[in-house]
C-alpha cells in the first residue's frame, strides 16, 4: 500500500464531487435551462427578467467548495505525510501549521512548518519553484503553480462563504424586443444581473406609443456566460478544463511525494503534467 493512500482517497473524492459540479454545470450552459419574459414596469419602460428553471446554485458551489478542499486536504496530507516518514514518529514542530505552502512572497514561504521538520531536499526544492512568488520557474512549474494559486484563493474562501457562481449576458442586445406599431423600442439597456437568482433582471427598455393589448415579443439570441467569479477569466466549458487541470496538479504533486519514499525513486522520471 502507498503511504499516501490517504491522499490518494482524497483526490478520488474531489474527482465525485467535481463529476457532479460538472453535470449540473453543463446544465446551465443549456438554452432550455432558462425562462424568459418581458413585462412593463410603467407605460415608458420595460424589463425582461430570466430566471434558471432548475435551482442549482447552491448545491453546485457546495459541490465546489468540497472539491477544492479534498485537493488542498490531499496536498497538506502529503506534506504531512512526508514528515512523519522522514522524521520517524509523529512528534512534529508546528503541527497546526503544517501544510503545502502556497505563498505569494518569500518571507510567508521561508516561515512554512515544514521548514522546521525534517523534509526531503529534492520535494522542498520542488515546492519551492512552484511556489506563486518564484521567479525562476520553467513553464510547466509555471502552470502548476498558477492552478496551486486559484486552489489555495477559492479553498481559502469557501471556508467562509460559498463561491460565487454568476450566469450573465454580454451588452450586445440588438434586435432582442419587439413590439408591433404604431409602439416602438427607444432603446435597450442590460442590467448586468446573474442568471442563477431567482428572478433576474437582464434588460431595460424604452417604449413610446404604446397601446392597450400591445404585445411585447423576445425574438434574437444573445449569449449566457457562465463563469465562477474565483477563477478569474475561466467562462464556461473553460471551468470544467481548469478544475481538471487543478486534479492532474494534485495528482503530479502527490506522486512526486510518493516516489520520494519508494525503493529505487531517484532512478524513475519525474513524473508530468496531465488530465
Amino acid at each position: 500500500m502507498s503511504p499516501l493512500e490517504e491522499c490518494w482517497r482524497r483526490i478520488d473524492r474531489a474527482h465525485t464531487h467535481c463529476t457532479a459540479f460538472v453535470t449540473g454545470w453543463n446544465l446551465l450552459l443549456e438554452d432550455d435551462s432558462y425562462t424568459f419574459g418581458a413585462e412593463m414596469k410603467d407605460e415608458r419602460t420595460g424589463v425582461v427578467h430570466a430566471s434558471l428553471i432548475t435551482p442549482i446554485r447552491h448545491e453546485l458551489s457546495l459541490e465546489l467548495g468540497e472539491f477544492f478542499y479534498q485537493i488542498r486536504a490531499a496536498l497538506d496530507g502529503a506534506v504531512y505525510r512526508a514528515v512523519m516518514l522522514k522524521r520517524g514518529s509523529e512528534q512534529i514542530t508546528g503541527i497546526n501549521r503544517l501544510d503545502f505552502p502556497v505563498c505569494m512572497d518569500i518571507s510567508k514561504f521561508d516561515t512554512a512548518a515544514l521548514h522546521k521538520n525534517p523534509f526531503p531536499d529534492k520535494l522542498r526544492e520542488w515546492i519551492e519553484h512552484v511556489q506563486p512568488y518564484y521567479a525562476g520557474k520553467t513553464p510547466e512549474e509555471a502552470e502548476i503553480s498558477a492552478f496551486l494559486h486559484i486552489l489555495h484563493d477559492c479553498a481559502r474562501k469557501d471556508r467562509h462563504r460559498q463561491l460565487h457562481l454568476v450566469a450573465a449576458v454580454p451588452q450586445d442586445l440588438g434586435g432582442i424586443i419587439n413590439v408591433p406599431a404604431p409602439a416602438r423600442i427607444t432603446h435597450v439597456k442590460g442590467i448586468g444581473g446573474n442568471l442563477l437568482e431567482k428572478k433576474c433582471e437582464l434588460f431595460e427598455f424604452g417604449i413610446q406609443d404604446t397601446f392597450p393589448g400591445m404585445n411585447i415579443n423576445l425574438n434574437g439570441k444573445f449569449t449566457i456566460q457562465v463563469s465562477i467569479d474565483e477563477i478569474p477569466g475561466a467562462v464556461g466549458e473553460q471551468v470544467v478544463k481548469t478544475l481538471l487541470r487543478i486534479e492532474a496538479v494534485a495528482k503530479l504533486a502527490v506522486k512526486r511525494f510518493e516516489e520520494e519514499f519508494e525503493v529505487g525513486a531517484n532512478q524513475l522520471a519525474p513524473p508530468s503534467l496531465s488530465v
